[in-house]
């Protein structure tokens, strides 16, 4: 997998939630053409498509934002989610 590394900024982004959960799992759901993601997130499938991985870690749709838990363990847990990816992209 490749991850992405970003700065959220004032956009409004689609998020992993209870509310997101089953529809964001579901194929196609996060195709740029059934979703608004910003162009960091868009940018960042594009070139994990094209060096030939097929998962993309972005925290706001790989963590439930709204599971104080969970956010928790992986916030905890990026270095290494960052450290075992393929790849890493900064969105600069």
């Amino acid at each position: 997998y490749a991850a992405l590394s970003y700065v959220w900024g004032d956009w409004i982004y689609p998020k992993l939630d209870n509310s997101t959960i089953t529809k964001y799992s579901s194929e196609g759901a996060l195709a740029p053409k059934s979703v608004n993601l910003p162009q960091a997130i868009v940018d960042a499938m594009e070139v994990a498509r094209r060096i030939g991985l097929k998962y993309l870690w972005v925290d706001a749709l790989c963590i439930k934002q709204d599971d104080a838990g969970e956010k928790a363990t992986q916030i905890a847990q990026m270095d290494k989610i960052y450290a075992n990816a393929v790849v890493t992209i900064v969105a600069a």
